[in-house]
C-alpha cells in the first residue's frame, strides 16, 4: 500500500434552512466553500496521483436539491446545481 488514493468521494454538504434575505453573507459564502469549492479543490488533489498512476475514481454525491427548488435553502440547492 502506498498511502495514495485511489478513490475519492465527496459528499460533505451543509443547508440553512431559513429565507436567504434574512441570512448573514458570511454563512452563505461559507456554505458555497463547503458544497463547492472544497469539492474543486479535494478532486483537484487527488486526481493528480490517479492520472499519474492511470487508475482510481471519484464519485461527487448530488443532491436533489440540485434538480428542484427547495424553499429556505436558496445557496444549498444552488450549490448542488
Amino acid at each position: 500500500m502506498t498511502g495514495r488514493p485511489v478513490a475519492l468521494v465527496t459528499g460533505a454538504s451543509s443547508g440553512i434552512g431559513e429565507a436567504f434575505a434574512d441570512l448573514p453573507l458570511a454563512g452563505e459564502l461559507a456554505q458555497v466553500d463547503l458544497n463547492v469549492t472544497a469539492v474543486v479543490a479535494l478532486t483537484r488533489a487527488a486526481l493528480a496521483g490517479m492520472v499519474e498512476r492511470g487508475r482510481g475514481g471519484v464519485i461527487n454525491v448530488a443532491s436533489l436539491g440540485g434538480f428542484q427548488p427547495a424553499p429556505l435553502n436558496a445557496t444549498y440547492s444552488a450549490t448542488k446545481a
